[in-house]
This record gives structure tokens, sequence and C-alpha cells, in this order.
């Protein structure tokens, strides 16, 4: 449903209302992440967790957020100097307003992820991009421009939270125990440090081109990464739920361990591979017949961002595999690397081209290189076999590219067809060429798929 929301925004809104509301929500994230603290990760973790913790959790996450967002809605004019952005002024409060309202969920969230009710949450999540996208929807066909996303962001936050409080069957008290938070505290500290990392190098991309670049570079650039975020949500997540429990199981045993990495990341390759090479491929198709042909300069970007997804693979379990062996020291040596790597690169590519292109081919560059990094420390931590492992995924890299080939060779072919005719036609033929790759270099890799649950249980 978010994604259908989009799309039609998208078609009613400009690049710069995009790029607008996507550099204030890039700042709102790191405010978010600093007042998040770790704490719905604590809480969801912790065995013996006591009420007066809960009670004092989620204070601190309510009183917290309040500070912090009064400071990011104080600092709006401050942003809006040093973005050169003066529609900053005017938005970033009422984002910061939605990171307040999100505050009174976080806990209530994680209570119900101990319960495992995922369905619950899923519904929930349905519910709020429903009700905030019609009505942004509906903002849009008025003419509100940007404030039909900044009504959308903050009805997102508040459906969210008022549901959450509903499944979650918590009455909070006036409680507040020092001793019984701390624990909750400690642990929190040491996700926050990673996290804000991550934050770096996810969405630092985001605040340089904003930055360096302007709003309507950002607004493109949006665009070219929407598809792609979804497709990787829907294929390395899923493989993600099921290889993150079998990791921790496994933490004593490094030769087990590193064999379930290899078949994880044989089974998200499998799918994620041909889908981002194959979306690069049709990219310019697909832009206008989905978004408008007014997107159309995200074209490049869309292809190299399809690039990082498609290498991003390699390594992606990496910091899982990390984590599950006690190893959360070098994970954070080894997310500080890539952070401080990405946030070079991609300053360097903005300030050297003043083109949004650049930068996401930064993106690029960053994942490639680190994949080779990220597998040098598997084989140090828990011996990974990386001629083995090479072998593994080869077949899907062989069968990716006769995939290729054979869409390049379709398109050849329909030079003045219109672009559904093109974007059909070179689906199918993507589609059967790789199964053909794979059928012809990668029996095994079907296997792997079709038992992938059975074969990440130790």
């Amino acid at each position: 449903m978010s994604t259908a929301v989009f799309i039609v925004l998208a078609r009613l809104l400009d690049p710069a209302a995009f790029g607008l509301v996507a550099l204030s929500a890039a700042i709102v994230d790191v405010t978010e992440r600093l007042r998040e603290q770790g704490l719905t990760l604590a809480v969801v973790q912790r065995k013996d967790l006591t009420d007066r913790q809960v009670h004092s959790a989620f204070w601190f996450s309510i009183v917290f957020g309040v500070l912090l967002g009064g400071i990011v809605a104080a600092l709006a004019g401050p942003f809006a100097i040093l973005f050169g952005e003066p529609g900053i002024r005017d938005v970033l409060p009422w984002l910061a307003l939605g990171m307040v309202l999100a505050a009174f969920g976080r806990i209530p969230t994680a209570l119900v992820m101990r319960r495992f009710e995922f369905r619950a949450l899923a519904l929930r999540g349905i519910l709020a991009n429903t009700v905030a996208g019609a009505v942004a929807i509906g903002l849009a066909f008025l003419g509100a421009g940007v404030w039909a996303l900044v009504v959308q962001n903050l009805l997102q936050a508040l459906v969210t939270t008022v549901v959450v409080l509903t499944i979650a069957r918590y009455r909070p008290r006036a409680s507040f125990d020092r001793t019984e938070f701390r624990p909750l505290w400690q642990v929190g500290n040491r996700v926050l440090g990673f996290d804000l990392l991550t934050l770096a190098h996810k969405r630092g991309d985001d605040l340089v081109l904003g930055a360096l670049i302007g709003s309507v570079a950002l607004g493109y650039y949006t665009i070219a990464y929407r598809l792609l975020a979804v497709m990787s949500e829907a294929l390395s997540k899923t493989v993600q739920q099921v290889a993150v429990p079998t990791f921790s199981r496994l933490q004593d045993e490094p030769v087990r361990l590193a064999r379930a990495f290899s078949q994880a990341t044989t089974m998200t390759l499998t799918a994620a591979m041909p889908a981002a090479v194959g979306l690069a491929l049709v990219a310019p198709e697909i832009v206008p017949l989905v978004f408008g042909a007014q997107w159309l300069p995200a074209v490049p970007a869309m292809q190299w961002l399809c690039v990082v997804v498609a290498v991003q693979n390699f390594d992606y379990f990496v910091y899982d595999v990390l984590l599950a062996s006690g190893r959360a020291g070098l994970r954070l040596w080894l997310q500080l690397a890539r952070a401080v790597t990405s946030l070079t690169f991609f300053v360097t590519a903005a300030l050297a081209t003043q083109d949004f292109v650049a930068v996401a081919a930064s993106q690029a560059a960053v994942t490639t290189l680190f994949v080779p990094v990220s597998l040098a420390v598997m084989r140090r931590t828990v011996r990974l076999d990386v001629g083995a492992f090479a072998r593994q995924v080869a077949p899907v890299v062989l069968a990716t590219g006769i995939m290729v080939g054979g869409v390049l060779l379709v398109r050849a072919t329909m030079a003045g067809a219109t672009d559904l005719a093109v974007l059909v036609a070179c689906v199918l033929a993507g589609a059967a060429t790789y199964s053909l790759g794979l059928l012809l270099v990668g029996r095994e890799q079907i296997r792997e798929v079709l038992t992938a649950g059975r074969s990440l249980r130790p």
C-alpha cells in the first residue's frame, strides 16, 4: 500500500517537494536514533523484564523524545541556513512533532514484539499507511504540495502510535526507577553507537545531497531509491528473519555458522541479484511508466543504486554473524570504517560534480569496496572458506550475466516500440534467460532456494 501511495504522490508532486521532506526527515532520523537509545531492542531482549523497567523506559522515551523534538523544532531556522533550504524552517518542526508522537509507541511496540505478535504490527502498518496515504493523496490533488507529504508523516506517526497502544494492552504508571532502568540503558548504549554509524552510511547521502547540491536533486534521488528499498526489504529481510535466530544458535560453532552465512547469502543473491540487475536494465522504461516522465533524470541514479542492491547482498549478513558470534567490537569498527568511507565518497562526489548521479555512483563504489573487506573479516572470525563461498555464489552471477545478454538482445530488436512493450518483453526475456542460466550452471542454487528454511536450521 505504501508503495502505491508513493507512486501516486510522485505523479502529483514535484522533485523539490520530495527533496525538502527527505532532507528534513533525514535530520529527524538522526535525532530519532538518539532518542531511541537502543531501548526498544533492550526491552525486547531482556529475559527478566520487570514492570518497573517497562514504566521507566516508557517515560524516559517520552521525556527524552519531547526534549529532542523541541530542540529540533527550535533549530529549524539554523538548519534552513546550514542547508540553504528555506523550506526547512516550516517543515522540520512538524516532522519533529511526528517524532514526539512516535515516542509514545516505542516501548509498547517492544512489548508486542516480545509476544511475537508480528501480524498485529503488520496490520498496524497497513492501517497507518492506508489512512495517511489516502489523506496525502487528497491533499496533493487539492494542490497542497509539500504539505501533503508532511501531513502523511504526521498521520503515520499518530495512527501507528494509537494502534500500538491499543494492541499492546499496556497501562503506564507514573513511575521511574533509576536502578531498574540502568540495565536497559547499558544495553541500549551498546546498540546506539552501531545504529548511528549505520545511519551515517544509509542516510549520509541524503544529507550530503541536500547540503551540497539541493532539494531538487535529493527529490530525484529519493525516487531513484524507492523501488530498490522495497525490493531489498522484500527479498533480503525475508531471509534475515530466518537467518538471524539461526546465527545466534550457532554462535559457538564457527564452521556451521560460516556455512549458515553462505546458505543465507546464496538464497538472497539468487533472488536479489537478478531482480536488481533487471531493474537497472529496464529503468529507462519503468520510471516514466510508473512515476511519470518528469522523473526521467532519476534513471541513471536508479541504475547505480541497482548496483548497490545487487552487490550489498554478498556481505549483507556479515554484521548479523559478527553480533551472533560475540564480536560486537569488531562489528562496530567495521561499521565505523564503512561510515567514514561512505561520507568521504559522498562529499567528494557532490563537491566534484554537483550531480546526484555521481553520489549514487559513489554509493555503488563503497558497497563494492567493502565486499572483500567484509569477507576477509568473516574468514578471520568464523573461518569462512572464501574460495568455497565464491564457488557457491558463482552460478548466480553467471546466470545473471546470461540474463543481461538475453535482455540486451531483446531490447536491440525493439527499436521504436513503446515503453510498455519494451518493458514486458525485457521482463519476460530476463525471467526466461535467468531461469535457463540457473538450470545450466546452478542447479544447486535452485535446491538451496526450495529448501531455504530447512537448510538454515542447525
